[in-house]
This record gives C-alpha cells, structure tokens and sequence, in this order.
C-alpha cells in the first residue's frame, strides 16, 4: 500500500526563476526505509517539507502529493501531526521545554491526549529509546546525541505511521551518529514505521534502505534498490558516487584492474570485510601495511614502489622545519567561576602551514579550544600564543559552526561585498595601503566573483543568505571567512550538511591555503574527511588531549573512533584509513597472484518490484477520484462555516453598540466598568475571527509571536519615561506591511501581554483595543501600497494615529470609568488634560517609526517572501 505517492510535483521558492523541484514522482510503500541523497542544494529538504503542509515552504506548486490515498491537502493538521512525524538536522531547533519527560509528553497533551495515556507511552518510549536513566533531566545538560533522541523519542510518542528524518546526524559524532542511525532502523524493524530519511552519511544506512532516491537539481535521477543506484551512479559518472560507501567505492576503483569483481559488491561494512577475506582466502598477504608518515620537506615527495606496484601515501611532512603558528601551554578554561572546566591542562604546538583537525565527542570542548585561539575565551590558567615570532600582525578567522550567524546582510553579494569594504576600511586605519591605491570596484567584483567560483556560489549571490540549504550556507560562509584573507583558518564543522563532491573541493582550497603558508585548524565529526586531507590529527576527551598523530597512525590505532576504511581492512591491513589505501595495497599484494582468485556465484540481490509502485499509484489515483465528492461536501462545510463566523462579526458589531447605550441609558451607577469591558471586548471578538477564518499558517502566527514580544519587550524597555513606548509604532508597521488583521492582533496582544508587568485593569481592554485598532487603521491605508515606499510619509501616519486613534480610545476609557454620567463637558476636560500626554506618546511613535522602518521593513518584505504573507490573503471582517 502506497502511504505516499507524489505525482509531477513542481516547486518554485518566491523571486526565483529555477524551479527547485522539477516534475518530481515518486511512490512510498508503507512500511519501506527509503533514502534521499544528492548534492547540497538539489532540492532534498523542499521535497521532504513538501510531505507535511505546515512545513511546506512558500512558493508555487503544481502537481499532487497523496497521503494514504487522499489529497495531502484534504488531511487535517491533527492527523497529519499525529500520523506524519517529522526530525530536524539541529538537535536544539525542535526542543520547546526544560525536561526531557516534559519534552516527551508535550505533544500529547497538546492534541489533549488523557492523562493514562501519556504515562503509559511515555514509560513505553523511556524503556524502548534507553531513556529511564535522563528522563527526569534538564535538556540543557544532555549531550546533542541525547538530544537528537529525544527529538525521536517525542516524535514516536504519538505513534506516527511515517517518520521524514532531514539529516538527523549532520551534528552528532560518529558514535553517537551511528546508535542514532541504529534506533531509527530497529523502529523501521520493529515497529514497522515508514521512514524517509536525507542523509549524507550514508554507510550506515545504504545497505539497509529498500530504496535509494537520488536527487540533481530538483530531479530525481535514481530511483532504485541500493545495489542498482550505486551502479547507475558509477555508470553515468555522477560525482555522487563518491557519497557511497567505502566498500562500494573501493569494490569500483578496483574493477578497472578486474580485482574482486567475481563477487558480490558489498554495500556496508560486514560485506566489505568478508569480501576482502575472499580475495585474499587462496593468496598470501605479502604487504599489510602502508608507510607511516616519514619526514620530508614536500607533500607527497613522489612515488613509492613495491612488488613493482605504486601506491600513494598520505602528507609527509616535516613540522621540525616550521614555527609553530599555535601554542597552548598547560591551558585551563571554564565558563562560570564555580563552573566545571571545560579544557583542562591543555598543550599544544600548531605549525604554520599545518592542516591540523581535531575530533572528539559531542561536548569535549573542541569548539572551545577553537574560541580560545580567536580570544573570544580567555583562559584562567596557562597561554596561548599566535605566532608569537611574527613581526607582522596576525589575522585569524572563525567560521562557526552555524554558518547563519554570519551573515549581515539581504544578499551573499551585499554580504561578500561588505566583508570587502570592512577590510579596506582596516587597512586605511593601519597605514599599510599608504603605498597602493584602493581597490576599484571592478577589483572588488573580480575578487567577490573569484571566491564565489572557487566556493561554488556564483548561482546564489542574489539569494538572501537565510534561504539557503545548510550545505550553501556552509559555502557561502566560507566565501566570506576566504575574501578576509586570514592567516590562520579556524572552521567548526565545515563539511556539515555538505555533499562529498565539495569536501573534496573543500580539501583542494584548504591544501592551497596551506601552501600559502596560511594555518588551517578544522574540528570535525567528519573521520574520513580528516583521515584524507590532514596532516595531523588529535582527539580531545573530557576537555583533555588524548593523543595527536599523522592520520594513518591515529586512525589505524583507534577501534570505535575511526573511518569506515579501516574498520573494513584492519583484519588484513594494519593502517589502511581510506577507501584508496585499501586499494592499492590491495593491488599491491595482487600483483602477479589474480590467477588464484576463485570466484563464487553472484548471490541474488533482494529485489523490488517496480509493477508494485505502478499498482499503489494508480490504486491512490482511483481513491483520489472517489473522494472529490466527499471534499466537495467539506468545501460546502467550509463555506457555511465562512458565512457563520462573518454572521457572529455582524452581530457584535451591533450588541456593541446596544451595549453603549443601555450604559448611557440605562445604568447609572459604576457598573459601567462592566459595560466598558463588554463594549471592548465584543469590538475585537470579530477581528480575531477575522484572523482565525485566514486559517494562518505557522510562519503568520510564528512572526505576529515574534512581533508582539518585540514591542513589549520595547514597552518594558522606556517602562521610565510616561507615554514614550514603542507599541503602537510596531503595531503600525506590521499593519502597513502584513496586513491590518496582523496590525490589530500585534497592537492587541502587545497591550494585554504589556500590562501584565505594568498592572492589568479595567482599562486593559481599551488599550488592547486602541493598539489594536491603530495598527488596523495603519494596515488599511498601507494596502494602497503608495504610503508603504515613504518613511516620511509612514511617520506622519503613524503620529496621527497615534494621537487620533489611540488616544480617543483610552480617553474614553477615562470618560467611562471615573464618570457616573459622561457628558461633553466631561469629555472636554479629559481630552484637554489628556494632550501633553497624547503629544508625547505620539511623538515617540514618529521617532520610533523614522528610525526603526526601514530595518523593519527589509525584513518583513523578505518574511512575506518567504512565508506567502500579504494583503492579497486579507479581508477586514
């Protein structure tokens, strides 16, 4: 049974011109393990959004996503986020509480779940995930690999049928990536649960995938069982062949000799190794180990010979003959004073043009060590030194782990071109472009479009860095960290959530930075990148060193913390740590013994049959055309449920006025602080409907949060000076460039959210309503779309509104509430003693607005870019 089935999907993100999925089909049984990989930016995490319409991004779609037969779109979001779960690449982005069992049970109890049920799955999902000793912790201790558990273990809670994983492993290490891999497959095993998964990481996970689907420039090329993608992927050249396992790739390279081809490709470890032992069953193993890294003055000093075979071995150098370029000596550091330490008694020596990387745990203090050779830590105890011999000035760049914070500006190109312009404004400082004239701007677009062809970024300098996948953030991060031309190169994480084409690009600029004397330091889950392209390696645990090395010695002599290469080999070879160490010491010992290689049969390969998709395709196409009656009906529903809410907006409008009169009329006590409330309450009661029968999607609601905690937290802020507050000025922007519903609920909120730090009363309800209203009012004049381009004209509007609207508002408030009988005279007096502070209220508004405007509104013409917000989803009532 087909528990998806996507049928000439089509995507294209706002603003641009290539579509970033292209004609997509593609069928999911249920039940199946199915694994999405391709190249940074091929459209891998759009498609997976695409399965769930609350993550679906903004933009235009053609096509048709099924979900158990029916349309994607018909399905409620309570069955989709019941039956549909979903995990992200950064284990602290899907975390909403303070306690792992809090965690646990928040998803059920927001579906409203009773109470013995969430203590039963919770004791269920605590036993199964291994969870019994942390359940009663804080998140913020758990470790990222504890974390990503967690993630599942709260997805699992509400016993989804599908499971869609986007790179769940792109920021554990590899022991903690390799038991979260395995959770997922015993759930996919045991419980039966479809699973989806984007992964770089693919040795854990291709052997055991039913199906690999394989994605270049929003297409899926390949679609296929494991055995057969990995073929086709050899065949057609594509350079996702070098993301396939070790045993796969070793299995390929020793094809063009003809070794081992009698047999089987092994696809995961286990296989590779037995099929090394077949190889080599009848033939003696003469050579079992590689060089070590001897000392020479030049990378990679020319050929070795053996057996008369040549085989390449790693970086030779010589680190006696350079300065150190970093020094830690007995380096102490903690966070807090009464805190743990988190690097303890460290030394280290780090010699120019060195590629040095460091791996480790989750949480051993490698990002640390990272923040202590930059200096934004400060050590307690011991130095550290940079290039304490050079007479020059040192520069030393970060690139952090997440790329995103970064980044400054709306393009890559305004982002580059400013990294260009802060470096000549350093070197005009320092005096050493006394000498040279300043770069023209033909030079600084030479250099921007250089860096962008070498990091492969050409493509998306107009792109807002934010709307970048992970892998292109990565790259463009880069882009920038190169144009400042640092001396020493410090990168966390950079080969995260990049494809294995650009590591080995990645690896070819970090090399000719090297031999530019430049020092690059690389902390790294990523083993196999560190055992190809390093020069030296060192493991930190506990935030202390354990041993540093040349890659062949450091890997070779770790049993759990090393590469895939190895793990394969060392039964046979002693310090193989890459897929080509394995093949030419292979071909090595081969040479003049393939004569005595007896092949075996080719095992079958398990099958999968094709007719099988065909079948639930058009068995989802016969049940999608049975149920258009049946959504006719819920449309009917839908617009009966319109008219209603639009019928109870009439009717409070009217009992509102009712409500003033019978006050006036009819009570002449102070019961009118009942009436006032009602009056209020029952004017917003059909704006919020308003907004609710939009049926916004989580982006709309996402930034109204976020806008109404920016002017409260603005209201708190110049909670000392009378009437100067920011509210009504956030209110109008939203309103001018969201929409006057989003103007009304940011005015709204702010004041009720507001007044619980500055006393809630009877007047609350008029101020909400006079935020409110001065935000819809702002939002009906920015829909003529003339007012929304002139801050000078917006900062007019807003100090009108300001003093008109909101201050006739909550001058009634005063009329009402401390005057048995309103009278004009009453009015008069309260509106004339009232100006000063109305003044000063509306002048800070027009402050507010000419300063804050157009910071504010570069960001939220890009948010109703991104997430379809605007004035053409919008009605008043």
């Amino acid at each position: 049974m087909a528990v998806f089935t996507i049928k000439n999907l089509t995507f294209t993100y706002p603003a641009r011109s290539k579509a970033a999925l292209q004609n997509v089909n593609l069928t999911v049984n249920s039940g199946q393990f199915i694994v999405i990989c391709g190249k940074s930016g091929s459209g891998k995490s759009t498609l997976l959004r695409q399965f769930k319409t609350a993550l679906v991004p903004n933009g235009s779609i053609d096509g048709e996503i099924f979900f158990n037969g029916r349309s994607l779109k018909s399905v409620l979001q309570r069955e989709q986020a019941q039956k549909i779960g979903f995990v992200m690449q950064n284990p602290d982005s899907q975390i909403v509480t303070d306690k792992v069992w809090h965690e646990l049970v928040f998803g059920l109890e927001s579906l409203r779940e009773n109470k013995e049920t969430i203590r039963l799955r919770a004791a269920e999902i605590a036993g199964f995930f291994g969870m019994q000793d942390w359940f009663d912790k804080n998140v913020n201790i758990l470790s990222g690999g504890q974390k990503q558990i967690l993630n599942l273990a709260s997805v699992m809670m509400l016993q989804p049928q599908v499971l869609i994983l986007d790179e769940p492993t792109s920021r554990l290490d590899p022991i903690a990536a390799g038991e979260f891999l395995e959770t997922v497959k015993r759930i996919n095993r045991e419980l039966g649960t479809t699973i989806i998964m984007v992964e770089h990481r693919l040795e854990e996970v291709f052997a055991y995938a039913d199906r690999i689907a394989v994605m270049d420039e929003g297409r899926i090329i390949i679609n296929d069982i494991p055995q057969k993608a990995a073929e086709k992927l050899a065949k057609i050249g594509s350079r996702m062949f070098a993301a396939m396992p070790v045993p796969v790739r070793v299995y390929a390279e020793l094809a063009e000799d003809s070794i081992g081809q009698n047999f089987a490709c092994p696809l995961h470890i286990k296989d590779g190794r037995l099929w090394l032992s077949e190889i080599f069953d009848t033939a003696t193993t003469q050579i079992t180990q590689l060089p070590p890294n001897l000392a020479s003055n030049t990378e990679k000093s020319g050929e070795n010979k053996h057996e008369g075979k040549r085989y390449d071995s790693l970086r030779n150098i010589n680190l006696n003959s350079r300065k150190p370029a970093v020094q830690l000596k007995n380096v102490w550091f903690r966070y807090e004073k009464d805190g743990h330490d988190i690097i303890k008694d460290f030394s280290l020596d780090i010699y120019s043009s060195e590629f040095f990387a460091v791996v480790g745990g989750n949480g051993a203090g490698k990002t640390t060590l990272l923040r202590l050779i930059i200096g934004i830590n400060k050590a307690y105890r011991g130095k550290v030194k940079i290039n304490e011999d050079s007479e020059t000035a040192v520069r030393v760049a970060l690139l952090p782990q997440d790329p995103q914070t970064v980044f400054v500006e709306s393009t890559l190109r305004k982002d580059l071109m400013l990294t260009l312009d802060d470096i000549e404004r350093e070197k005009r400082r320092s005096g050493s472009r006394k000498s040279e004239g300043a770069l023209t701007a033909a030079d600084k677009e030479a250099k921007l479009f250089e860096v962008a062809r070498i990091t492969d970024t050409e493509k998306l300098l107009d792109v807002h860095p934010y709307d970048l996948s992970g892998g292109e953030q990565q790259r463009a991060a880069l882009a920038k960290l190169l144009l400042s031309n640092p001396d020493i190169i410090l990168l966390d994480e950079p080969t995260k959530g990049i494809d294995n084409y650009f590591k080995q690009k990645l690896a070819g600029i970090l090399k000719d930075l090297c031999k530019q004397g430049k020092t690059v330091i690389v902390v790294s889950h990523d083993t196999e990148f560190c055992a190809e392209y390093a020069d030296r390696c060192a493991m930190i645990f506990n935030g202390r060193m354990m041993t540093c090395a040349a890659p062949r010695e450091f890997f070779s002599g770790n049993g759990f913390y090393t590469t895939a290469a190895n793990k394969m080999s060392r039964h046979i070879f002693k310090n193989a740590v890459t897929p080509r160490d394995i093949a030419e010491l292979v071909r090595a010992n081969m040479h003049n013994c393939e004569e005595d290689i007896k092949g075996t049969d080719e095992p079958p390969v398990a099958g999968y049959d094709l007719r099988a998709d065909e079948k639930s395709a058009k068995t989802a196409e016969k049940q999608g055309i049975e149920r258009v009656k049946g959504q006719d009906e819920n449309e009917n529903l839908a617009e009966i449920s319109k008219l209603l809410k639009t019928l109870i907006s009439s009717v409070m409008i009217m009992l509102t006025v009712a409500a003033a009169f019978a006050g006036i009329f009819f009570m002449n006590d102070r019961k009118y602080y009942t009436v006032s409330f009602v009056i209020v309450i029952l004017a917003m009661i059909p704006f919020f409907l308003s907004f609710e029968r939009k049926k916004p999607r989580t982006g709309e609601v996402m930034i109204v949060a976020v806008l109404t905690a920016i002017a409260v937290a603005g209201r708190a802020i110049f909670f000392m000076t009378p009437n100067f507050k920011p509210v009504s000025a956030i209110a109008i922007i939203t309103g001018i460039y969201l929409g006057p519903q989003s103007g009304f609920l940011v005015g709204a909120m702010s004041g009720f959210v507001s007044d619980f730090f500055f006393g809630q009363g009877p007047w609350t309800p008029w101020q909400m309503c006079a935020f409110g209203m001065v935000g819809l009012f702002a939002g009906l004049f920015g829909k003529s779309g003339k007012i929304r381009t002139n801050r000078t004209a917006v900062t007019v509007l807003g100090t009108i509104l300001t003093f008109f609207v909101y201050g006739g508002i909550v001058d009634l408030w005063t009329i009402f509430g401390f005057y048995e009988k309103p009278t004009f005279t009453a009015a008069a007096a309260v509106y004339t003693a009232a100006m000063p502070f109305n003044i000063i209220h509306a002048a800070s508004s027009a402050v507010f607005l000419y300063f804050m405007l157009n910071p504010m509104k570069e960001k939220l013409e890009r948010i109703k870019l991104k997430y379809g917000l605007g004035f053409a989803k919008e009605t008043c009532l």
